[in-house]
C-alpha cells in the first residue's frame, strides 16, 4: 500500500513528495524496520521517536520533534488514525469463508439474506432471520426463531438461544451465551422449583459481546443491551437487566437480576452489582467495585462496598497507615503508664 493511500484514508496531512512510498504493514516504534509505519500516541515513549526504524510515523504535530529520520503524517485526532490505520493492515478482516456451508443446518423456513456466510456444522433453528451481509462461524448454535440484523459477525461456538434478538452490525465473540436461562427459583415444602424464563434478550444495534460472555433472558420482560455497548469477555448479565447505549464493560463484570444501567457507564474489570437498583447516566465504577445501592447520574465511585472515589481514596490511606498508628498508641499507653502508673501506686501506698 502506499503512504498516500494510507494518509487519505486517515485523514493524515503528508508531504506530497513521499506519496509513492511504499508500506508493507504496521509495528510498535521500538519494533518496526523500513518500510513499516508506526504511530505515537502517549508522548511519554516520544524517546522511541530517535530511534525507530520506521519509514512513516503517525502522530501529533505538538510530538513532532526537531530532528528525525522518518516520514511524518500529521492527525488531530491521533486515536482515531489509529483505528483507522489499524483496520487497513488487519489480516484477520476475512476469517469465515464466503457462501454457505452444505456441512450446516439450515431448515426451509430460514430467511437468509443476500451475502451470508454460514460455516461448517453451524446450527440454525426454525423461523430464523439472518440479515444480509451477516458472517456465522463454525458450530454457532441459532435457536427457533432467532432475529439476527445485517452485517454482523457471530464468532465460533456461540450459543444464541430461541426468540432472541440481534440488531445489525454486532459482533458477538468465540463461546458467548445469549438468552441462556436466568437464576430464579422458589421454595415449596422442602422443594427447589424453578421459575420459567419466558422473557428475551434483546441485542441494538453496534453492540459487541465479548468471548465466553453469557447474557441472561428475562423471567418474563426481556433482558436489553444498548445500541453501541461493549462489552468484555467473562461477564454475566443477569435477567431482567437494562443495559443503557454506549456502555464500557470490562472482563469479569457482574450485573445481578433487573437492574437498570443508564447510557454511557463505564466499569472497571470484576465490579459486582446487587439487582433491583439503578446506575445513573455517566457513572464510572472503579475495578472491584462493589455497588450496593442505586447510584445517582454522573458519579465516580470505587471501592467495596463502592462509594465516592474521593472518599475511598482517603479511606484506603488512612487504612494503611492504621498499623503505625496502632505502634504510637501503644507507644504512648506503655510512657503513659510508666509515668503516671508508678504515681498512683505510691497515692495508694501513701493513703
Amino acid at each position: 500500500m502506499k503512504l498516500g493511500e494510507i494518509a487519505y484514508a486517515i485523514g493524515a496531512t503528508l508531504a506530497p513528495e513521499n506519496s509513492d512510498l511504499p508500506i508493507r504493514g504496521v509495528a510498535p516504534l521500538e519494533e518496526a524496520s523500513p518500510g513499516d509505519i508506526s504511530f505515537l500516541i502517549d508522548k511519554k515513549y516520544s524517546s522511541l521517536l530517535t530511534r525507530t526504524r520506521a519509514t512513516a510515523v503517525v502522530l501529533r504535530q505538538i510530538d513532532l520533534p526537531a530532528s528525525f529520520n522518518f516520514v511524518p503524517l500529521v492527525v488531530e485526532d491521533i486515536q482515531l488514525a489509529v483505528v483507522k490505520l489499524l483496520n487497513l493492515f488487519n489480516p484477520f478482516k476475512e476469517v469465515f469463508p464466503p457462501g454457505v456451508s452444505p456441512k450446516a443446518r439450515i431448515p426451509d423456513s430460514a430467511k437468509i439474506g443476500k451475502d451470508v456466510a454460514i460455516a461448517d456444522f453451524a446450527y440454525i433453528g426454525d423461523n430464523v432471520t439472518i440479515g444480509d451481509g451477516t458472517r456465522i462461524g463454525v458450530g454457532v448454535y441459532i435457536g427457533n426463531g432467532v432475529r439476527i440484523g445485517k452485517d454482523c459477525i457471530i464468532y465460533p461456538n456461540v450459543v444464541i438461544r430461541e426468540g432472541c434478538q440481534i440488531g445489525s452490525r454486532v459482533i458477538i465473540q468465540p463461546g458467548a451465551v445469549i438468552g441462556s436461562d436466568g437464576f430464579g427459583y422458589y421454595r415449596e415444602n422442602g422443594r427447589t422449583l424453578k421459575v420459567p424464563q419466558i422473557g428475551s434478550v434483546i441485542i441494538e444495534d453496534d453492540c459487541e459481546i465479548g468471548a465466553n460472555t453469557t447474557i441472561d433472558r428475562g423471567t418474563i420482560t426481556n433482558t436489553i443491551i444498548g445500541a453501541g455497548s461493549k462489552l468484555d469477555n467473562l461477564i454475566h448479565i443477569a435477567h431482567n437487566v437494562r443495559l443503557g447505549r454506549d456502555c464500557f464493560l470490562a472482563a469479569q463484570v457482574g450485573i445481578s437480576g433487573s437492574t437498570v444501567v443508564e447510557d454511557e457507564v463505564s466499569m472497571g474489570g470484576q465490579v459486582g452489582i446487587v439487582g433491583h437498583i439503578r446506575v445513573g447516566k455517566g457513572t464510572r465504577i472503579g475495578a472491584q467495585s462493589g455497588v450496593h445501592k442505586s447510584v445517582p447520574a454522573r458519579s465516580f465511585i470505587f471501592g467495596y462496598p463502592a462509594k465516592e472515589k474521593r472518599r475511598a481514596m482517603r479511606e484506603m490511606v488512612a487504612l494503611s497507615d492504621l498499623p503505625e498508628f496502632m505502634n504510637e498508641v501503644k507507644r504512648f499507653m506503655k510512657e503513659f503508664k510508666s509515668r503516671y502508673g508508678q504515681e498512683s501506686e505510691n497515692n495508694r501506698k501513701g493513703s
